[in-house]
Parts: structure tokens; C-alpha cells; sequence
């Protein structure tokens, strides 16, 4: 979903460009942003080519973002490209997602040009071990973990008082180990999808197990202006757990991090209970563009640097309605 993740609501006056116009639009704003910055094209081409490097991005060179920033041309620059440029150019997340709108709106232009067909819903991306509608890690984006995620960055020790609710007390055989209570949690727990954690038009995914005795599942909800993530965390053993996790989501294939929440974290998941993390923490603003969403997270053993992540369901979201997949029926 592009020309969207303004998480405080739309924050653009005025109708929204025609897909015709996006193009023209986005160079404007990029060539304002610059304007505003006073730096030489050949500076922003030198840390462009090394904050992308290595991510096999074309169109960096000072000729290259004279067309991107001219409203004659019809180059489109990609997402990890508007991404760098916004740290750059000190762009605000809001302002960035609002490039993020344009581009999309162009792109689909260029493709109705050429294929005479109407704007689809972007795909969800496919990841190596997940469902088609996982996301893949694409080999140029953003702060893009990799399958084997290194959990590194500031860790935040915390206990969630988020929602934290009660279950119905465990079974406590001191006798079993606990990867033996974990494969015993997994199957005492739903097996399949749940509805509503997140309230109204929420899915979050089947049980993963593990570490220990806990349980966890990744969680989406479509909000009329946002969508939302978080993790819940499950612990059915007799003893308190610590877990280190990550939480983000995937908009048409890219990766973002979820900018109100630290990028990793121990949590202390207490005997006999849930934990839900804060879905205010993140989330992105729905667009008028059609696209696909994911929650991505990360649940680790305490001490652990890395590991794979694991996807929610995916929402396809329209402007009217929304498609999940996998659903419950």
C-alpha cells in the first residue's frame, strides 16, 4: 500500500494525484526535498552509492536522479531507492510513505500504458518455507532482514504490560523436558488461524513452538485508516520464560521496521499466561492503492542472535474491503 503509512492519518490536503500525475507529482516533492537540503547532486549520488551498496539498485548516478526529479521524464525510482533518499534528504516516515503512494500509482500507470490492464492488488511476496502468500526476501529493499535474521541492536528488557491475560492453568509434570512441553503446547493450543485478537478484522497465524514452553503467533489487523501487528505469546509451561523477539511487516514485498517499537526485545512471558504486544507500536496508514500486508516476527530462546522469521496471514487490502489468505471458513 503506498501513499499511506501516515500513522497519525492522512496528513495531505487536497485530491489525491491521478495515477497519470503521480509521476510528475513524486518528482516534484523528491526536487522540493533536495531544493530544501542545498546539497550537490554529486554528494547525494556518493551516499546514495553507499548506503545501497551491495543491494543491486540501479539508477544512482547524478543523471539518473535528475530524471527521477524532472517532471519531463518518465524513470520511476524504486523503493529502496525513495528509502535512502529519504534519510538523505531527512525526510519525515510519513512524507516517505507518501512517495511510497506516488510511485505505486505510477508504476500502475505505466502498466495500464502497456498492457491495457486495470491496477491489481500488489502480490504478496513468497519466502523460502512459507505459503505462497509469504513474503520473499527481495534482493534489494530496505532494512531487509535476511531468511536467518542476526537479532543485533538495542535490546530492550521488558516485561509487556500490554494485554496480558490469564489461561486456564497448565499441566505441570516436572518429569517432562521442555522441548517435550512445547510439542506438548503446540497441539494443546488451536491449531489453525484465530479471528479477532486484535479485534475487529484481525487474523493472526496458526501456533509456532517454541522456545520452551511457549507458543506464539504473528497477528494483522485492517483498521478503516491503519494497518496494525503484534505478536502474542503464549507460555503453557510451569515456569516463567524469557524470549527475545522482533516484529515487522512486509507492504508488496518490503520489509519495514515498526517505528514505535525498539527493533529487538526481551520479554518475560509469565507461567500460565498470554502476552499481546502493543499493536499501536506498529503499524502503517491504508492507502487508496490496493496492496498486500504481513506481519513478520521473530521468538528466540534469550540469548540467541539468530533465527527465522515467521508471517501472519496475509491482508490484501482494497479501499472497500479486505481478502485474507489463508482465512478461516
Amino acid at each position: 500500500m503506498t501513499g499511506e503509512r501516515d500513522t497519525t492519518g492522512d496528513t495531505t490536503a487536497g485530491p489525491r494525484p491521478a495515477p497519470e500525475a503521480a509521476r510528475a507529482e513524486l518528482a516534484r516533492r523528491l526536487h522540493a526535498r533536495w531544493s530544501a537540503t542545498g546539497l550537490p547532486l554529486d554528494r547525494v549520488e556518493d551516499r546514495l552509492r553507499k548506503a545501497l551498496h551491495g543491494q543491486k539498485v540501479k539508477g544512482l548516478s547524478k543523471s539518473a536522479l535528475q530524471r527521477y526529479m524532472s517532471t519531463d521524464h518518465t524513470s520511476v525510482p524504486d523503493e529502496a531507492l525513495l528509502a535512502a533518499l529519504a534519510r538523505i534528504f531527512e525526510a519525515s516516515d510519513d512524507e516517505l510513505e507518501e512517495w511510497y503512494a506516488l510511485q505505486k500509482q505510477a508504476l500502475i500507470a505505466q502498466r495500464q500504458r502497456r498492457y491495457q490492464r486495470p491496477p491489481t492488488p500488489a502480490a504478496a511476496p513468497e519466502a523460502p518455507g512459507e505459503s505462497p502468500s509469504s513474503p520473499e526476501r527481495p534482493s534489494r529493499r530496505r532494512r531487509l532482514p535476511t531468511t536467518t535474521a542476526l537479532l543485533s541492536g538495542g535490546v530492550v528488557t521488558a516485561t509487556i504490560a500490554v494485554v496480558a491475560t490469564a489461561l486456564a492453568p497448565s499441566e505441570r509434570d516436572s518429569s517432562r523436558s521442555p522441548a517435550e512441553t512445547a510439542a506438548r503446547v503446540a497441539t494443546s493450543e488451536r491449531p489453525d488461524l484465530e479471528r479477532g485478537t486484535l479485534g475487529e478484522d484481525s487474523r493472526c497465524s496458526a501456533p509456532f513452538p517454541g522456545p520452551d514452553a511457549v507458543t506464539w503467533r504473528v497477528c494483522a489487523r485492517v483498521e478503516p485508516a491503519r494497518i496494525t501487528f503484534a505478536l502474542k505469546l503464549t507460555n503453557r509451561g510451569s515456569a516463567d520464560t524469557r524470549v527475545r523477539t522482533r516484529l515487522q511487516y512486509v507492504r508488496a514485498t518490503v520489509f519495514h521496521p515498526c517505528t514505535g517499537a525498539p527493533d529487538t526485545r526481551t520479554l518475560l512471558i509469565p507461567a500460565g499466561k498470554s502476552l499481546l504486544t502493543d499493536p499501536s507500536e506498529c503499524g502503517a496508514a491504508r492507502a487508496e492503492t490496493p496492496f498486500a500486508y504481513q506481519g513478520v516476527g521473530w521468538v528466540l530462546p534469550e540469548h540467541a542472535t539468530s533465527g527465522t522469521y515467521k508471517l501472519s496471514p496475509t491482508a490484501h487490502v482494497y479501499p472497500d474491503r479486505t481478502i485474507w489468505q489463508p482465512d478461516l471458513v
